[in-house]
This record gives C-alpha cells, sequence and structure tokens, in this order.
C-alpha cells in the first residue's frame, strides 16, 4: 500500500478586478477498490463563502462554492492524501474477445453503462478514426490485447505538443493534427474504442513522477474499458502503460467536460491567465 499527498494549485489572473465567482471542483479523490482517499482539503485565497458538498452522475465528489470578495488573482489548492493498493493480475479476463466485450444494445450491462457507449462531442469520431482503431483488433484478439495495441499505437503516432490543442479540441481535430497532450490522447482512444462498441471512459487524476516521463508535473488524464468478467482497466495512452502503480484516479466520465478539475463563472473579470500545479510526494509505504 502506498501512501500519496497531492497538492493541485490553480492560480488565475483576471484582467479586470471580479466581483465575486461561483465555482465547481472536482478535485477529491475517489474512493475505489484499489485506492482510499485519507484527507481531503480545498484552500482558496481569497476565502470561500457557502460551499457545498454533493457526487455527480458518476459518482464523482463535487465541491461548489463561491467566492464573495472582489478579487483580480484568485488562488485554489486541493489536498488529498491517498493510499493507493496492488491492482491484482488480469489473467481471469485475459482472453475475453473484442467481439464479446461489445455490450449488446438492451443488454442489462449495455444499460447499466450507457453513458461510455455513445459518442459525445469531444469524443466522436469519423471514418478514419474508426479505422484507425479497428486497425489493433484483429478478429478474436482479446481485447486487453487490443486495447493495449492501439494505446501503443497513438503513443506512437502522436507527437505530445502542450499548447497545441484546448480543452475544446475534439478528438477528430487531435487526430488530424497528429499532435495534442494527455487528454487529446484519451479523448482519441475512447472514440476508437467506442467506434467498436467497447464502452470506454474519460480518468483524471494524477502521476507519480517516478512512473512516467510525461503528463506528471499537472493533472494528467487517460482511459479505461470495460471487459465484462474484469470489470475497468485503465490505460495511458500519454506513457504506452497500463494505468495501474504510480495513478492516483480523481474522477471519471464521458470526457474532459464531465470531470475538468474547476469549472464556473467570474463577474466582469475579463480575460485570464491561468497556471497550474501538482505537487505529487509519496509519503510512506503502509500495511495493507
Amino acid at each position: 500500500m502506498t501512501r500519496y499527498r497531492v497538492v493541485h494549485t490553480t492560480r488565475y489572473e483576471f484582467e479586470d478586478v471580479a466581483a465575486g465567482c461561483t465555482l465547481e471542483g472536482r478535485l477529491r479523490a475517489r474512493d475505489t477498490p484499489f485506492q482510499t482517499c485519507r484527507f481531503h482539503q480545498i484552500v482558496a485565497r481569497p476565502l470561500t463563502g457557502k460551499r457545498r458538498e454533493f457526487a455527480d452522475a458518476f459518482g464523482n465528489r463535487v465541491t461548489a462554492f463561491t467566492v464573495p470578495a472582489k478579487h483580480q488573482r484568485l488562488e485554489i489548492s486541493a489536498i488529498n492524501v491517498v493510499d493507493v493498493a496492488p491492482r491484482p493480475a488480469r489473467r481471469a479476463a485475459a482472453g475475453v474477445s473484442w467481439q464479446a466485450a461489445r455490450l449488446e444494445s438492451g443488454s442489462a450491462l449495455a444499460d447499466e453503462w450507457a453513458p461510455f457507449l455513445s459518442a459525445t462531442p469531444l469524443t466522436a469520431h469519423d471514418t478514419d478514426l474508426a479505422a484507425y482503431a479497428r486497425e489493433s483488433f484483429p478478429t478474436d484478439c482479446p481485447v486487453l490485447d487490443g486495447a493495449r495495441a492501439l494505446v501503443h499505437r497513438i503513443h506512437r503516432d502522436f507527437a505530445y505538443r502542450p499548447g497545441a490543442t484546448t480543452v475544446e479540441t475534439t478528438a477528430i481535430e487531435a487526430a488530424r493534427l497528429g499532435q495534442g497532450v494527455c487528454q487529446d490522447f484519451a479523448h482519441i482512444g475512447i472514440a476508437g474504442l467506442r467506434s467498436l462498441g467497447l464502452a470506454a471512459r474519460y480518468v483524471s487524476g494524477y502521476l507519480d513522477t517516478a512512473s512516467a516521463d510525461l503528463g506528471a508535473d499537472a493533472s494528467h488524464a487517460w482511459l479505461s474499458v470495460y471487459v465484462p468478467g474484469l470489470g475497468w482497466a485503465d490505460f495511458d495512452p500519454t506513457n504506452d502503460c497500463p494505468a495501474e502503480s504510480g495513478y492516483v484516479t480523481l474522477a471519471w466520465g464521458r470526457d474532459y467536460r464531465d470531470v475538468a478539475p474547476l469549472s464556473g463563472a467570474t463577474k466582469g473579470a475579463g480575460a485570464h491567465r491561468l497556471d497550474v500545479s501538482v505537487d505529487m510526494v509519496r509519503e510512506t509505504t503502509a500495511a495493507a
């Protein structure tokens, strides 16, 4: 069992003085079979006003709050202390073919995971993207092998270029550009998996700097594919690996818009500059 302390700090500097703002944060690490959030706190400067906590449609913990004071700079730090356990081997479901993993319309599983089967504006596919994904899934290929092959090809074929895309860039646009960042690579993979009838979801979180080369200095994103008999299997196209050791899960949804760490509105602030930093420290290796 590994314990991580993660401090995720977002700084806004506005063109004009904001009269106040209303925000939603999806910044609390999830509790899953493989991780437990031991401590969570959001600290804001200026101080927040009213706060409300609730779970969204995907079970992510949301903190809604206001900053009533006038401000031209806003800093929000989310602190999480999380225990992460090793994941068991996947041998039981390793042989499930991708055709068998498709969730047929009208089945109980298709109804349960319906949000992760349908395209969204950010994860829609065209014929080129669908054909690209299909190359990784020959007939009777085990779904985990196909997903791993797709992730490897995305890592190989698309360049990691911060600033080349925005949070509004779609999977189709990023694929045509041939470059992007972690959220684009996750969207491309999800679009491809859904084009094959496989359930796929977008995952946000953090990555230990000792575990990978890219995406570890900010919040990170990867994808999950659903395998009957196993559950959700996580893969990181940015670093060409399963998203297991060294990963902390924050939230999941259909695409980035469902799990944006912070969203909301300000009053009269004009344009803004954004700076995000993540400090992830491995505190201890605790007994299970």
